[in-house]
């Protein structure tokens, strides 16, 4: 019978260590307390002992940090394909209510905006959050373009225009500039509730650059109708002051004049530029949606 020796014990390593406060988290007991790494040591035990496989768990020295782990990536809601498809729809129906806006179809570009917000609307099951705004800014949308319609039917059209061959009463040129003046406050309030619709539809619902885009272009498109009114709002009352049979200065009357044409500009290129980016924003929002069950 062989008899096999022990191994012989290697040499330990200890480490001094002059607190010796089991509270204070410098000393070794401290040390054993909070992390709990020599957990059959004893509180009794030698307070400048530590074992050595302490100094075996801590990384050698220049050791890469442990790399974290992934973050879970953002899952869309099964119906975001429902979303993404009012976006674009949407998206379309602004791009092209900027150009046909300015010859009197720009409900048509409104009706198409309101299409693709049903379709957003009823992709927002999985996005709680955004479907209270998605609602009330469809809501708007609509009714911006009852009163764009609304807009098209109190303006006189070009025939209803007196001819050079009769003259107009008095009272049909009074009608005539009332039914501007009404038209003009329509078209303010129209281009103003349908704006922050379009603002509030996709607001909770996209993320980054599509939101910046459709926060600016509604923002230009609420300031053009503003601009429009503030400057040719003041030319039309004067005309209609002149026909009721008030006095009128006719330098003051020019200058009207000019800022009116220059309202008009102004104001249907801000409208012009704010349905381009807004459109735009809404189309590259079908790539930036926030995660199901979330809202921003």
């Amino acid at each position: 019978m062989f008899e096999s020796n022990p191994p012989e014990k290697g040499p330990e390593c200890t480490i001094y260590w002059p607190a010796k406060d089991l509270n204070d988290p410098r000393s070794v007991r401290g040390k054993r307390r909070l992390l709990d790494l020599t957990p059959d040591s004893s509180e009794n035990s030698a307070p400048e002992t530590v074992v050595a496989n302490v100094l075996m768990a801590m990384p050698p020295p220049g050791a890469p940090p442990p790399m974290a782990a992934p973050m879970p990536m953002a899952m869309e809601g099964p119906d975001a394909g429902k979303i993404k498809t009012g976006l674009l729809i949407a998206g379309i129906g602004l791009i092209i209510s900027a150009f046909i806006g300015f010859v009197g179809f720009g409900f048509v570009g409104t009706l198409i905006v309101l299409v693709g917000g049903i379709i957003m609307f009823t992709g927002t099951k999985s996005y709680p959050k955004a479907r209270g705004m998605a609602m009330a800014g469809m809501g708007l949308v609509l009714v911006g373009m009852v009163l764009s319609i609304a807009t098209y039917i109190i303006l006189p059209s070009l025939f209803s225009i007196p001819t050079p061959t009769g003259t107009p009463t008095q009272a049909e040129m009074q009608a005539l500039v009332n039914a501007v003046l009404t038209g003009l406050l329509l078209f303010f309030v129209a281009y103003l509730v349908t704006w922050i619709g379009v603002l509030l539809m996709p607001l909770r619902l996209v993320t980054g650059s599509s939101k910046g885009l459709v926060i600016a272009g509604s923002v230009l498109g609420i300031l053009g109708p503003l601009i429009v009114l503030a400057l040719v709002y003041p030319a039309f009352s004067t005309i209609a002051n002149a026909v009721a049979g008030g006095t009128v200065d006719v330098n003051a009357f020019a200058a009207q004049i000019i800022a009116a044409l220059i309202g008009l500009i102004l104001g249907f290129l801000m409208i012009l530029i704010g349905s381009i980016l807004a459109g735009v924003g809404y189309i590259i929002g079908r790539g930036k949606l926030v995660p199901a069950g979330g809202a921003m």
